[in-house]
């Protein structure tokens, strides 16, 4: 099984597979770059099933673009598109500041603050005690 994950910021967008291996390719968030974001990240999609041969794989999206509120139907777009470029196989989409919680070494427990093209805090008092707490 393949793993990677895409931190698409608002510059740039970088995606990391399990192998090692990195893309980067322009920003994929529509906020940044209009509609042009749309076929970066089809191109990023299509690198990344190449990459990853047949079978599937597990990937994470983590987008600025993505929040609390957005709209079911902009997720399934994300993942559709993921589909179009042959990968296969699940695909988690979030926001681009709670993988950063999420990860090790900080596994739910405690604050990131992110100061780039846009800025956010996600705070977390660890996976038991309730989600974490964006601002």
């Amino acid at each position: 099984m393949t793993y990677w994950a895409i931190d698409a910021g608002g510059t740039t967008t970088t995606a990391a597979l399990s192998d090692g291996s990195r893309m980067r390719r322009g920003s994929v968030n529509p906020a940044s770059v209009g509609a042009a974001a749309g076929d970066t990240l089809a191109d990023l999609f299509r690198a990344i099933a190449r990459h990853v041969g047949d079978g599937p794989s597990t990937g994470w999206l983590a987008t600025a673009s993505v929040g609390v509120d957005t709209p079911s139907a902009e997720i399934d777009r994300f993942a559709a598109a993921a589909h179009a470029a042959g990968l296969t196989g699940s695909l988690v989409v979030s926001g681009d500041v709670p993988p950063l919680l999420l990860a090790p070494p900080l596994a739910g427990r405690g604050v990131v603050v992110v100061a780039g093209t846009g800025s956010a805090v996600v705070a977390g008092a660890g996976p038991d005690d309730g989600p974490p707490v964006v601002i």
